[in-house]
């Protein structure tokens, strides 16, 4: 059961997440979201700009079916005239099509899909309760033939259960056979406990062999990471695929792009 709380602030501000995403706020959608207390926060800030969502948990996890949490907050976006950027792995970001439409035709609408891996089959083992890629893939199609910017964070990297030079290199070709336009590389992110328990039951015993342990986390151990970066880089680049998270700057009466020089 979901807890909805309305005693704290929920339109937050994350330094780390605006260097890397270009956001200007975050919501925590199912961590004690309050739509009624999030309509106030929109309506008193005096800069408007970009609101992230999935950043710290999937703005479209299986209850949102049920919750519309993010529903209702994409019609708030909309109202009080912000952006929005979302992180997924679910194609049930399709269903919010009309709304996404609506505020990228008034400001900008950025969606990032998370792919590990290209492969439904690898990906029904290592991540079971997210949609398969083909799904993501798909939804990928939709979002770009409506205009909307749309691409993949591949990661996190994980050579020891794949052929990663392979796996890089039919992500991107896929990202880009359905109409992504930008890929960006997650080549050092941690792997939970949960995670690494889940494919040591289902694949060969790798914990010990490639992952190293690192307080409450995994880290990969990856011999060959500057060539898979070569790798990645070149096929990104013969693609036209941008290896940048688009920025925008928003602003009610002339949405101007920028480039990541301009904005550090």
């Amino acid at each position: 059961m979901v807890k909805i709380n309305g005693d704290r602030n929920i339109l937050l501000k994350n330094k780390k997440l605006k260097e890397y995403f270009g956001i200007n706020y975050c919501v925590d959608l199912y961590r004690g979201c309050s739509v009624d207390l999030l309509r106030k926060e929109f309506s008193i800030k005096k800069y408007k700009g970009i609101i992230g969502l999935g950043l710290n948990e999937d703005a479209y996890m299986p209850i949102e079916k049920q919750y519309r949490l993010t529903r209702e907050v994409l019609e708030l976006i909309k109202e009080f005239n912000y952006s929005a950027f979302i992180l997924t792995k679910s194609d049930l970001i399709i269903r919010d099509l009309d709304l996404l439409v609506d505020i990228n035709n008034k400001n900008h609408v950025f969606v990032a899909f998370v792919m590990t891996t290209y492969s439904d089959e690898l990906s029904k083992i290592i991540e079971p309760h997210v949609s398969v890629p083909s799904a993501r893939f798909n939804a990928i199609k939709v979002l770009a033939n409506a205009g909307i910017r749309v691409g993949v964070i591949m990661g996190p990297v994980m050579p020891f259960i794949l052929n990663y030079e392979d796996n890089i290199k039919k992500t991107i070709e896929k990202t880009r056979e359905f109409g992504g336009s930008f890929t960006i590389p997650d080549f050092e992110g941690a792997l939970m406990p949960s995670f690494c328990k889940r494919i040591n039951t289902n694949l060969e015993n790798v914990e010990n062999k490639h992952i190293g342990r690192e307080e409450n986390s995994y880290f990969n151990s990856i011999d060959n990471i500057d060539n898979l970066k070569n790798v990645f880089y070149s096929m990104a680049r013969s693609s036209n695929l941008s290896t940048d998270i688009p920025f925008y700057k928003h602003n009610e009466n002339d949405c101007k792009q920028l480039s990541i020089f301009d904005i550090i």
